[in-house]
Parts: C-alpha cells; sequence; structure tokens
C-alpha cells in the first residue's frame, strides 16, 4: 500500500510540505522526499522532520493569526476615527454598543384639525403627518421665551451686550 496516497490528511501534509522552505527548518530538500511505504527503519527519522514541520506550522498559524487579528484592530479604529467626521449615528451606535431600532409605522393614532383621536393606515397621509410632526416637534411658538429677532433684548439680557463704560472710541472702531 502507498502510505501517501491512501489518506486524504497524507495528501494534504505533502501539499504544505511542498510549499516550505527546507533551510527555514534547517531541513535538506532531500529530508521532503517522502518514502512511499512506511518501514520502521526509517520511521523515527520521519518523525522528527513531521514534528519540526509542525512546529513550522503551528508559529506561522500564530504569526499569521496575530497579523489578522492586529490589521483587524486596526481596520475598527479607523473606522471608528473615519465616523467621528463622516457618519456619527454609526460611531455612536458602535460606541453604545446596541442595536439600530427602526419604526414601522403602518398604522397611526393621532388628533385631527378638530381634536379627535384618528385612526389611519393611509402610507402617503401617515408620511406626511409623520414628516409635519418631527419637523416642528421642537418649536415652540407660543413661548415667552422664545426667540424673536423683531423684538428688543430682554430686560434680563440688555447688562450684557452693553458697551463697557471707559473704553475710548478710537479703540471700539479697532475691534469692528
Amino acid at each position: 500500500m502507498n502510505f501517501w496516497n491512501g489518506h486524504k490528511k497524507l495528501n494534504r501534509l505533502k501539499r504544505i510540505c511542498s510549499n516550505i522552505d527546507p533551510q527555514s527548518l534547517d531541513l535538506t530538500a532531500a529530508d521532503f522526499i517522502w518514502s512511499p511505504y512506511l518501514t520502521s527503519s526509517h520511521y523515527k527519522t520521519s518523525l522528527k522532520i513531521l514534528l519540526k514541520i509542525k512546529n513550522y506550522i503551528d508559529a506561522q498559524l500564530q504569526e499569521e493569526t496575530s497579523n489578522f487579528q492586529r490589521n483587524k484592530i486596526e481596520k475598527f479604529i479607523n473606522r471608528r476615527d473615519n465616523d467621528l467626521r463622516s457618519n456619527q449615528k454609526r460611531m455612536l451606535t458602535s460606541l453604545l454598543d446596541r442595536v439600530p431600532e427602526k419604526v414601522k409605522l403602518d398604522r397611526l393614532v393621532f388628533k385631527d384639525n378638530t381634536n379627535t383621536l384618528t385612526f389611519m393606515t393611509d402610507k402617503a397621509e401617515i408620511e406626511s403627518i409623520a414628516i409635519d410632526h418631527y419637523s416642528n416637534i421642537g418649536k415652540i411658538d407660543d413661548s415667552p421665551l422664545a426667540y424673536d429677532p423683531s423684538k428688543p433684548l430682554r430686560e434680563e439680557w440688555s447688562s450684557f451686550y452693553e458697551p463697557i463704560p471707559g473704553i475710548p472710541d478710537d479703540a471700539k472702531k479697532h475691534f469692528l
């Protein structure tokens, strides 16, 4: 029975060994010429060569894994840095470690113009009501604290905007 052709694992080992530089293992090219039959006479030397190859492959795997993890960490650091400037939503989602939630509006209950609760399922109407709601959610038009540029400053702020006494007029022109 040919030892190398009988098993898939041994065929893989033969393929892996053909990609290894023998000098990196302190082996000669002759050490990689495998006997087609495993006999007790060259069992120990074959075992030593296989152990060297295994240790070499383990070291290469560890190095590749380390490089992969380092590259992955750098990629996500760079991505988060880019998100700080260009995609704050994804950055905050990542920092807060949460899953973004989407609101699905297929039905809506709201108060209409007559102040009556109304149930709506029309998609176009729901969209226009939602856009109007979220566009105006922060607006307070009738509040006495709302800023109106046409009105003069409220009394409590006028002292902050009065010119400082004792500054000559030519110095004031320098700041304007």
